[in-house]
């Protein structure tokens, strides 16, 4: 997750949910941050019991499974807006796409959205799955959404991509 706590600062809302739990790295970060409930999606047995041992005891809500399903889940539980983080993917595939329908069928379209690895949309590195329909279809979401991008870092080692998180926001 390239995003630093203080950038998550600034979307802070009392709900946090990803998609692409990983290791953890995300949700560590909204702990951080001071996020009050947070929930997480992974496709990976072995990674999501991971997470259940390593967040026990905490506010952290953990699914298993592949987003284009888990996610939906998740949501039917969200009653107020959250800040959302997107980031389910593997070098050929995303989950964007569907993770996006979602929202545009929930009910709430006050969300604070961030979307991570744009650099790989610019590079067309997911089929269908491109800027200008991402910008849409968050549109589609709320039309007053103001959307930006801010700079995504790799916190082992001193690197920056510029540009690499897209945000909408109202």
């Amino acid at each position: 997750m390239p995003i630093l706590i203080e950038d998550l600062w600034r979307f802070k809302r009392k709900i946090f949910i990803e998609t692409g739990f990983s290791i953890g790295s995300g949700v560590k970060r909204a702990l951080g941050a001071g996020f009050q409930t947070i929930y997480s999606t992974e496709i990976v047995k072995e990674k999501y019991e991971l997470g259940l041992n390593k967040f026990r005891g905490m506010p952290v809500n953990l699914f298993l499974g592949d987003s284009k399903v888990t996610f939906a889940k998740v949501m039917k539980l969200i009653k107020e807006p959250a800040t959302i983080w997107l980031d389910s993917h593997n070098p050929r595939t995303t989950s964007l796409i569907e993770e996006l329908e979602t929202l545009i069928k929930h009910p709430i379209k006050k969300h604070i959205i961030l979307i991570d690895d744009i650099r790989k949309v610019k590079k067309g590195d997911w089929e269908g799955v491109t800027l200008d329909r991402i910008k849409k279809m968050i549109k589609q979401i709320n039309p007053k959404y103001r959307i930006f991008f801010i700079d995504g870092h790799i916190s082992q080692k001193p690197f920056v991509f510029k540009d690499d998180i897209l945000v909408a926001k109202l």
